[in-house]
């Protein structure tokens, strides 16, 4: 199924809002509607598991030597959150380890505890604007030594034909939201919480979908 353009999403909420297709001299305008669909999709991006927001997980890949820590500077204009990452000591063949996020203080730990940061299991934590992880990586310049996923910030939407890249599920959501915001802003705050349950329980019917599936695999 094709995602649905911004234009009929906001026509979406306008039916919500009882208040025909939004423009310019409607309340609230079209601009409005599309500032609340742009901070929905935000929101669902912080608030939502990733597992769920498969759409957005991104994969930072950066070319590594002999080191145990990268700078985000590669990926922090469109950081959102961590998802996971895996270590391939010296970049060659397939052999990835999958990394466990561990936080500063457990990491200082591995200086004197040789159970912590090996190879077989390799740690991971961010501290400032790096990325750092244990056992350091061997050899010269590569990339597929860390490879760290994230979820990256949705592109926000403003021509008619632009889609969310937020999973297509998540589109109810958009809708449901920016209805609220619109009562919110008429003061009407019994709509706007009636709205806002709808637009959780969405959600959460979303994260329960996906948990599900992720027990059964």
């Amino acid at each position: 199924m094709a995602k649905t353009g911004l234009s009929t999403l906001i026509g979406n909420v306008g039916n919500i809002l009882e208040i025909g297709t939004p423009g310019t001299g409607t309340d609230p305008t079209k601009a409005e509607i599309t500032a609340w669909i742009n901070e929905a999709q935000r929101d669902i991006a912080r608030k939502v598991p990733w597992q769920c927001l498969k759409d957005l997980i991104t994969c930072y890949n950066p070319s590594i030597a002999a080191v145990s820590v990268a700078d985000m500077a590669g990926l922090v204009t469109d950081f959102y959150k961590f998802c996971y990452a895996t270590l391939n000591t010296d970049g060659a063949g397939t052999d990835d380890k999958a990394m466990q996020l561990v936080n500063p203080e457990v990491a200082a730990m591995a200086t004197t505890n040789s159970l912590i940061g090996t190879a077989d299991s390799p740690i991971i934590w961010l501290s400032g604007t790096n990325i750092n992880w244990l056992p350091a990586t061997t050899g010269g310049a590569g990339t597929g030594k860390l490879k760290f996923y994230y979820i990256k910030e949705p592109t926000a939407l403003s021509g008619d034909s632009d889609t969310t890249t937020l999973p297509e599920e998540f589109e109810d959501a958009l809708v449901y939201y920016a209805a609220a915001m619109g009562r919110a802003q008429e003061e009407e705050w019994q709509q706007y919480g009636a709205f806002m349950q709808q637009y959780a329980a969405i959600l959460q019917d979303i994260v329960n979908n996906y948990t599900r599936h992720l027990h059964f695999k």
